[in-house]
C-alpha cells in the first residue's frame, strides 16, 4: 500500500511549474496498492518538503507498525531541512532498521542547476542539495536522484551532469516528464508554442485527471544512454524505485 500524507501548510519552494497550486489537485491523503506486499506501507509526504512542515510525523508513522509488518518512508525534497528535521529522519531511519520495520529513502530533487534561482526561487541551491544528500548517506539512509520533472529547455547534457556528480552518492536515478497547466504563467512563459504537449491520465491521484504533458525525448533518451553506460538503474517512478529495493532486501 501506498500512503499520501497530506500537508499542514503550503510548499514554500515557490517552484513555477508545481502543481499542487493548482486547482485540479487534490491534497489529500490516499492509499494506492503497489506491489511491496500486503504488509507493507509506502509513505510519502504530499509534496517536497512536507514532512519538515509536519509535527509529529516519526511518532505518526511509528503507528503504522501496529498494523504493517514493513514501513517505508520516501522523502524529496528542494526545501533545506532544518538540523532538527535531519536528526529526526536519521532517527527514524535508525529505529526502522533496528526493528526490522522498514527504512526511509532520500530522493535529491532536482529539475535544472543552471536555471534554479529563476524557476525554483525559493529552493535550495545545487550545492547544498548535494551536500544534504550526502548527510543522509553519511547517516545511513538510501539515497536516489529524481530528475522530474525533465525540462525541455534545459539540455540533456546538463542533465547527465548532474547524474555524474550524483553517482558518488547513489546508483538509483528516476526520470519523468512534465506536467502544465495552460492557465499558468509557466505555460505561457516556457512552453506556449514551443513545445507540444498530450493528455495524460494521472493515475495516483483519487479523481485520475487528464493533465496536460509533456515529455522531452531526447533529453529523456540522453539521460538513458548515459545512465545505462555507467550501470546506473533507471526508474520512471519512485514506487517502482521502492519495489526493486525490496525486493532485492533493502529495509528488511
Amino acid at each position: 500500500m501506498r500512503k499520501l500524507c497530506p500537508a499542514q501548510l503550503p510548499c514554500s519552494a515557490g517552484c513555477k511549474y508545481c502543481f499542487s497550486t493548482w486547482s485540479n489537485y487534490q491534497k489529500s491523503a490516499f492509499n494506492e496498492d503497489i506491489e511491496l506486499g500486503s504488509k507493507s506501507i509506502l509513505i510519502y509526504p504530499c509534496c517536497d518538503g512536507d514532512y519538515f512542515m509536519q509535527s509529529g510525523m516519526n511518532e505518526t508513522i511509528k503507528r503504522y507498525s501496529e498494523k504493517f509488518k514493513y514501513i517505508y518512508v520516501s522523502i524529496s525534497s528542494k526545501i533545506e531541512p532544518s538540523k532538527e528535521s535531519l536528526k529526526s529522519l536519521f532517527s527514524l531511519n535508525e529505529w526502522l532498521l533496528s526493528t526490522g520495520c522498514g527504512m526511509v529513502k532520500y530522493a535529491s530533487s532536482i529539475s535544472t542547476v543552471s536555471m534554479i534561482n529563476e524557476i525554483e526561487p525559493n529552493t535550495m541551491s545545487y550545492e547544498k542539495r548535494y551536500e544534504i544528500a550526502s548527510k543522509f548517506k553519511e547517516n545511513g539512509i538510501t539515497v536516489s536522484l529524481t530528475l522530474k520533472p525533465v525540462m525541455p529547455f534545459i539540455s540533456g547534457e546538463e542533465y547527465c551532469s548532474i547524474v555524474e556528480k550524483y553517482s558518488e552518492l547513489t546508483k538509483y536515478v528516476v526520470i519523468g516528464g512534465l506536467y502544465v497547466n495552460k492557465d499558468t504563467d509557466f505555460y505561457r512563459s516556457y512552453i506556449m508554442s514551443q513545445y507540444d504537449t498530450i493528455k495524460r491520465r494521472v493515475s495516483w491521484l483519487p479523481n485520475k485527471p487528464l493533465w496536460d504533458y509533456l515529455e522531452p525525448r531526447e533529453q529523456m533518451e540522453q539521460i538513458k544512454e548515459y545512465c545505462f553506460s555507467r550501470s546506473i538503474s533507471l526508474f520512471e517512478s519512485d514506487n517502482l524505485l521502492f519495489e526493486y529495493l525490496v525486493k532485492g532486501g533493502i529495509g528488511k
